[in-house]
């Protein structure tokens, strides 16, 4: 149904899913191998599988997959602004208990919008390393990972430097935090129907 609404094609789903491949292999190994003996099928001495352990793995993948695909389904049909909008819009009511509102929703707009940057970034960085010589490709797996975690440090630099353009540009449009106005009409009940169905679809695949 989800796919139907966001116009979105299956082999899309299955390649956001490709990132958490090694998890969701993790998840069903982790559940469905049994070494201590005593499983319904035997691979090598006391090493085997589970069947009951095979559906609670299978289980966990359908969970994990189900979650990347909701994420997808909102990222790829919902701007950062408008996720921070609607966030805010339904924690307005803690407005009254003193809870800065406004400041978290645009904490979280700035949140979603840094992650494609940071990509930007760090793809830049080793593309500037390799064009000096570095070669992130070759040597041994923890050489390689040695080479990948010295591009956090001039990629922590490069964060912190466009955060400090970030706060200046702020500053100078005077943000203060304070009545923040938002370019969206009240939900509407097909909106509220549509929040609560996802609300109890998680409560159910939570509870399952």
């Amino acid at each position: 149904m989800l796919l139907l609404v966001s116009r979105l094609s299956f082999s899309t789903v299955v390649r956001g899913l490709r990132p958490a491949a090694v998890v969701l292999a993790f998840s069903f190994l982790a559940n469905a191998i049994v070494v201590t003996g005593g499983s319904d099928v035997t691979i090598l001495g006391q090493v085997g599988g589970s069947v009951a352990g095979a559906l609670r793995g299978t289980l966990a993948v359908a969970r994990i997959a189900m979650f990347v695909g909701f994420a997808l389904v909102v990222s790829s049909t919902t701007m950062p602004t408008q996720v921070a909008d609607a966030a805010s819009s339904l924690a307005r009511p803690l407005g009254r208990l003193g809870v800065p509102v406004g400041d978290l929703a645009m904490s979280a707009s700035i949140a979603l919008r840094i992650i494609p940057i940071v990509s930007d970034e760090y793809v830049r960085i080793v593309l500037a390393q390799t064009a000096r010589g570095a070669r992130f490709d070759e040597g041994s797996l923890r050489e390689r990972l040695a080479k990948r975690v010295s591009v956090l440090v001039p990629l922590a630099v490069a964060l912190f430097r466009r955060a400090d353009e970030l706060a200046l540009a702020m500053g100078d449009r005077c943000y203060s935090g304070d009545r923040r106005t938002i370019l969206v009409g009240p939900m509407r009940a097909a909106d509220w129907a549509v929040l609560s169905g996802g609300l109890a679809l998680c409560a159910l695949v939570c509870l399952a």
